[in-house]
């Protein structure tokens, strides 16, 4: 990527909120997701390609990779972040500290593939 600061920011936004006194672990998992998001998107933006009106991380990928089949390698990352968009911002289910490292740091594998590629 080409120095674009926002997603850059984005990227480092959730891993501040794990170490707070009562961090929430939702939140976290649930930026981690939109940091890749931004990042995917930011793919399409860079190429002149119309950005895509999906939020999916594997379909933002499929699409990716049919330019650069490199996108697939990162495909166990996106998978799982995948459901974090609205996982766990419904009544019954919510992310543990597990969850919020394992989320963090496949955003930040994704989000580092994506800004070397």
């Amino acid at each position: 990527m080409n120095g674009s600061p926002k997603p850059r920011q984005t990227c480092l936004l959730p891993d501040g909120n794990i170490g707070r006194k009562n961090p929430n672990f939702d939140a976290v998992c649930f930026h981690a997701q939109q940091a890749v998001e931004k990042y995917l998107k930011a793919v399409f933006q860079e190429s002149g390609a119309m950005i895509p009106r999906v939020h999916s991380l594997i379909e933002l990928l499929a699409l990716i990779s049919t330019n650069d089949a490199s996108f697939l390698l990162i495909q166990g990352n996106a998978n799982v972040l995948e459901g974090y968009a609205v996982q766990f911002r419904y009544p019954g289910m919510s992310a543990d500290r597990s969850e919020a490292k394992q989320a963090l740091a496949a955003a930040e594998r994704l989000c580092s593939f994506v800004r070397i590629n």
